[in-house]
């Protein structure tokens, strides 16, 4: 009977002048988006990785055709010889059947907040509610009087508003140096996908956010920021809005350019 023996030295040469991908370096991960991100590992000689290296957002993935590279990692794993880390990310969009489905989905987010208002900014401020406690110095005399003194309405348009009344009404005694309030705010923030390049959103005007909750009165939304960033071949793109007061923002400063 013929006997085989296998030399221990003998070794497997791998032709490292091209890229080789290795058996135990693949890994899949699905983020809370929805997005698909595959690593790949490859060897290769040292001084032929750069030019091996797949290219950023051109080059698919080996398995799954619909995730672009994304990003490379490179280290000389020893003398020549380099190990190269490849990610490739996105989302299935109906091709491949491959099971590895995954549509990134609108993310909405409405966050409520408050923020320190001047007092004169307060709707019963404006409305009149307190006219009856207000100091206020007369335009025209310089004395210092309550609002409610004063019948002509044009002098009462013109009067400097100075402090609240301290006298011993319930109301007054109450507003007695009060300044500043806070105020009830929130941000409206929308994370979105498209494939084309976004236009923008031209933030510091008043706009009307689609998915945002629905205002009453004279409230409206500001744009306040926007950031995308490409990946896999897409555009992810996060905007936000802040909520007004109830005077809403002044049209004059924040109406579009």
């Amino acid at each position: 009977m013929a006997r085989f023996y296998q030399n221990p030295q003998a070794v497997i040469l791998e032709d490292l002048s091209k890229l080789i991908r290795q058996p135990d370096g693949d890994m899949l991960i699905q983020d809370d988006t929805g997005s698909w991100t595959h690593t790949v590992v490859y060897r290769c000689r040292w001084n032929d990785a750069i030019g091996l290296a797949p290219r950023r957002y051109i080059d698919r993935s080996p398995d799954y055709t619909y995730l672009i590279c994304d990003g490379i990692k490179i280290a000389k794993e020893k003398p020549g010889i380099a190990r190269m880390t490849v990610t490739y990310v996105g989302n299935q969009d109906g091709a491949g059947g491959t099971g590895l489905g995954g549509q990134f989905e609108e993310i909405e987010e409405l966050n409520k907040n408050s923020r320190q208002e001047d007092i004169q900014k307060h709707p019963k401020f404006k409305d009149g509610s307190w006219d009856a406690f207000k100091i206020v110095r007369h335009p025209d005399t310089g004395e210092e009087v309550l609002l409610s003194e004063i019948t002509d309405q044009a002098a009462k348009d013109k009067a400097e508003f100075l402090r609240f009344s301290n006298n011993s009404d319930g109301i007054a005694e109450s507003l007695a140096g009060e300044e500043d309030y806070i105020a009830g705010g929130a941000e409206f923030r929308k994370t979105f996908q498209q494939s084309s390049k976004p236009s923008g959103i031209t933030v510091g005007t008043i706009d009307t956010p689609s998915g945002a909750p629905t205002v009453s009165g004279s409230y409206d939304w500001l744009a306040t920021g926007e950031s995308w960033a490409r990946q896999g071949g897409k555009y992810r793109i996060t905007r936000t809005w802040m909520l007004s007061g109830p005077n809403g923002w002044n049209k004059e400063v924040y109406g579009n350019v």
